[in-house]
């Protein structure tokens, strides 16, 4: 099978560089401008230009790239589409898979609709009440300027997260339950980020204190379900959960069976029905927030048909062969057969003192089994970071249990080596000393027979 895998901002890129690795024909298909991506009536900022320049080298010299037009011009010119695998690595590629759905090509198919369950909080949660019976929504406000949010806090004794709907306004979430401190927190990232914060409009949604957040994921391919796991994510930058918020900074990731209770939760008829109106391989989590003081389930956020990152390439890396993981999807297969093992992650971040990404850091990988680089080019034969992210790499282990998982991963550390890099260190994985610990949160799944 060959691949096309497209791609704005190079989140599958390092599936990509895999499946080339395992002797793959290989396109990476690159989105060169941000105004491609924008639906009608969307006014989009230009990109500074260094900045695009720095994206468009990610992995210069490593796989073969061209542009996402070209790229789905040559598909429909191959008279063969059943021999590619196309992967869309985000939602918002949805009208580039359009271009291809239909045509008899293999692989996953965001469509419009999918983007707008994952941006559209209001409308995610009006598809949550009508269709969640098990999930509660948490109380939200909604504010279009800093001042009137800051009028609200300053009136509240509840603590709150901050959520933009910009893609440039950060997610925040207090590390304090305490209201008074977690309102400081607040009121100080609203004012730092006023710009980004201001530009979107955000929302202010209540916290649930000590919350166990636990995400189950579900793989289809035509409408059949395939398989489940469960992703439990670290997402600030610093242990014991402090710090900016990232992608992933680590998780942990399982299969389930498919009627554990806590997919009853997330997966109900509607997400069913969902999936048969959507060619291929279609992808659907739902985070869920467990308040330990009553045990309800509270809806988190949906990452409606695209990979959660670094969730794909954990449970990937339960394979032997990422080719083989891809491949038995679009057979209608169990990729994970009968693995029990667990997978943990950890990302690698690179960054200077003033948090800006560092560009021309040598990168050098010793066993690339478990490595999944990200930020990277090959420059005169040699690896380095091209400076458009913090993001460096993904490093994969497994195991029977979260600990052994984790202890092989950060094992498998020892094979990459990028000067002044940094990760969440192996005890803060395996800490039980702050309630949103990795191991905290398994162990609450286990206590409540989620899985």
């Amino acid at each position: 099978m060959k691949y096309a895998v497209f791609t704005f901002s190079f989140e599958g890129g390092p599936i990509a560089a895999k499946l080339q690795d395992e002797g793959c024909e290989v396109i990476l298909a690159v989105v060169e401008d941000r105004k491609d991506l924008a639906v009608k009536g969307e006014k989009v900022k230009p990109e500074d230009p260094e900045e695009k320049k720095r994206r468009l080298s990610i992995y210069d010299g490593i796989v073969p790239k061209m542009s996402a037009k070209e790229a789905v011009a040559r598909l429909l010119k191959d008279p063969n589409p059943e021999d590619w695998f196309v992967f869309f690595d985000m939602n918002y590629l949805f009208k580039y898979a359009e271009m291809l759905k239909g045509k008899g090509f293999k692989g996953n198919f965001p469509l419009e609709e999918d983007r707008v369950l994952e941006e559209d909080r209001d409308k995610a949660k009006d598809f949550v009440k009508k269709n969640y019976p098990d999930l509660k929504v948490a109380e939200v406000h909604e504010f279009k300027t800093v001042d009137e949010a800051v009028k609200f806090l300053e009136g509240t004794q509840d603590a709150w997260v901050a959520k933009g709907f910009d893609a440039d306004a950060k997610t925040v979430c207090p590390d304090r339950d305490d209201p008074e401190l977690a309102r400081e927190q607040i009121i100080s990232a609203l004012y730092k980020y006023r710009e980004a914060y201001e530009k979107g409009g955000f929302i202010l949604e209540k916290k649930i204190p000590d919350v166990k957040e636990l995400t189950p994921e579900i793989h289809f391919y035509d409408g059949v379900p395939l398989f489940t796991t469960l992703d439990i994510e670290l997402k600030p930058l610093g242990a014991g959960n402090t710090g900016i918020m990232t992608g992933c900074a680590a998780d942990l990731v399982f299969q389930t069976d498919l009627d554990a209770p806590i997919n009853g939760m997330a997966f109900p008829k509607a997400v069913y029905d969902m999936a048969k109106k959507h060619e291929g391989w279609f992808i659907w989590d739902a985070s869920l927030l467990f308040d330990p003081s009553t045990d309800e389930a509270y809806f988190g956020e949906f990452c409606a048909n695209r990979c959660g990152w670094n969730a794909l390439i954990t449970e990937a890396s339960l394979v032997p062969s990422l080719k083989d993981f891809f491949g038995k999807i679009a057979l209608k297969e169990n990729p994970l057969g009968s693995v029990e093992d667990m997978a943990a992650s950890v990302r690698v971040f690179s960054f200077d003192d003033s948090n800006h990404p560092r560009e021309g850091i040598n990168v050098v990988v010793q066993d690339p089994q478990n490595i999944w680089l990200m930020d990277v080019k090959e420059e005169d034969d040699k690896l380095e970071t091209t400076g458009y992210t913090w993001d460096a790499a993904i490093v994969t282990g497994q195991g029977s249990d979260p600990k052994s998982a984790a202890k092989d991963a950060y094992t498998n550390l020892d094979s990459l080596s990028i000067e002044g890099s940094y990760v969440r260190p192996l005890h803060d994985y395996l800490s039980v000393a702050y309630g949103g610990s990795i191991i905290n949160r398994y162990r609450y799944g286990l206590k409540q027979n989620l899985y």
